[in-house]
């Protein structure tokens, strides 16, 4: 017989059997319901800005009943790669989801996050936006339940040990990843793309297994990189949106009262998110100069057209592939108005 435990073993392997045991579903009740929940990490604004306001604004608006309980990724021996299919199988209630961690399951939820092509936050956003209403929402059984909200966790820089005096920097050099298709735009330059969690990432660049690392300026303080890497580029990758996913039988069990109030909560939700990213950035990169780190805000402008150029004819087409028929569609009629460009 499949448990929880079983299941969540099978996922995530053994470390994460103490929080497996905690997750026998609670049968609905009047007076209370208690939802397990994952974040990707309790590093910045992503973090602060976002999860102690939903934990509490949810008991507030619901008089208790309904409680969230909240552990992260890497307390639960995650890769992050796993979550759709914890939401899927009900393992978890509640979860926000790294679009690129789960691309490789399902291609199209990265298409707002496609390396290089939206490299302004604004435009993200407004991809986001509109792939979410077009696209994520018609595919629960894809996405693992039903669609939340999003945000952004921020914009996506290189940390290196390296100076990036041209686009021929990369060349040869090990760099960490988080997608597929930043494994395409870092292999168009010529580096080694490495997929590892976050919280390897430290390690990886103090040993030198890695030369540079694609993450969020979040992590300067919250992952202490700047003690393993001299310099923090800008590249035009984008940013790193995520999505908020409630499992479909976690929702179906609660009384309508209390979806209605989920209902409510949501756009505060996911404009925090978003404020969130904003600030990670902020406060990341001005965390990197005051420790000495080489901050290169904004790419070269002889950088500008080969970048695009990749983006478009290698990052996009590949992902078009990856994705299907209906994936290039939607994206021709969602997407490319705000790209500037069709696949």
């Amino acid at each position: 017989m499949t448990t929880r435990r079983t299941a969540l073993k099978s996922l995530g392997g053994a470390a994460v059997c103490g929080f497996a045991a905690q997750l026998a579903f609670p049968a609905l009740a009047q007076q209370r319901t208690t939802w397990k929940c994952v974040a990707n990490h309790r590093n910045g604004a992503s973090w602060s800005h976002r999860w102690p306001w939903l934990i509490d604004e949810v008991a507030k608006r619901s008089d208790g009943r309904l409680q969230l309980e909240v552990t992260t990724v890497p307390e639960l021996g995650f890769s992050g790669q796993e979550l759709l299919r914890a939401l899927r199988s009900n393992l978890v209630d509640f979860s926000d989801i790294v679009a690129g961690f789960v691309a490789g399951e399902f291609p199209a939820i990265e298409a707002p996050q496609l390396a290089g092509v939206f490299g302004d936050y604004e435009a993200t956003r407004k991809a986001v936006d509109a792939w979410s209403e077009k696209v994520l929402k018609h595919n629960e059984g894809m996405l693992g339940g039903r669609l939340f909200g999003s945000f952004n966790y921020n914009s996506v820089l290189l940390f290196s040990k390296f100076p990036i005096d041209s686009l021929d920097s990369l060349r040869g050099k090990k760099i960490r990843i988080f997608s597929v298709s930043l494994s395409d735009y870092v292999s168009a330059l010529g580096g080694e793309p490495v997929s590892i969690p976050t919280a390897d990432i430290y390690t990886a660049l103090e040993r030198g297994t890695l030369d540079g690392a694609i993450i969020g300026p979040d992590q300067v303080e919250g992952g202490r990189l700047y003690e393993v890497s001299k310099y923090l580029t800008n590249l035009h990758f984008g940013s790193s949106p995520g999505y908020n996913v409630i499992s479909r039988r976690s929702w179906e069990r609660l009384p309508d009262d209390l979806k209605r109030i989920l209902d409510g909560i949501a756009p505060a939700f996911v404009q925090r998110g978003w404020e969130a990213g904003a600030e990670n950035d902020r406060d990341g990169l001005a965390a990197a100069e005051r420790r000495g780190m080489v901050v290169q805000r904004t790419i070269e402008d002889e950088w500008r057209e080969p970048l695009q150029k990749i983006a478009r004819d290698v990052v996009a087409a590949r992902w078009a592939k990856r994705a299907g028929d209906q994936a290039k569609r939607d994206f021709n009629e969602v997407l490319a108005p705000i790209a500037g460009f069709t696949i």
